[in-house]
């Protein structure tokens, strides 16, 4: 089973505002956290492409948020066998300069 979630901490403006503009995100203690909605059944790749297509129409957004001192990042959790990330997916990682965390769930 795997699971991907993307953070935003460190913004120095409203959180709120943030919120409004991310599908499906919400304010958790000081940063905006947004989780895959997929079934438990999909593939890594699947939730980090899904997570794409809910960040890239704010990328701008995104990037500003980066030069103002926000910290992006995505933490995964999936079995060892299950870790393949794809050029899909890996595209919102360079694009964004997202730090990429993975846990190997056993």
């Amino acid at each position: 089973m795997s699971s991907a979630t993307f953070y935003i901490k460190n913004i120095q403006r409203s959180l709120a505002s943030v919120v409004s503009k991310l599908p499906f995100s919400k304010v958790e203690g000081e940063a905006i956290v947004l989780r895959s909605q997929l079934k438990p059944e999909n593939s890594l790749n699947e939730y980090l492409v899904w997570l794409w297509g809910m960040l890239n129409i704010e990328r701008k957004l995104l990037k500003t948020l980066k030069q103002e001192g926000a910290l992006l990042e995505c933490r995964c959790e999936a079995k060892k066998d299950e870790i393949i990330i794809k050029s899909n997916a890996a595209e919102m990682l360079h694009l964004l300069e997202a730090d990429l965390y993975v846990e190997v769930n056993r």
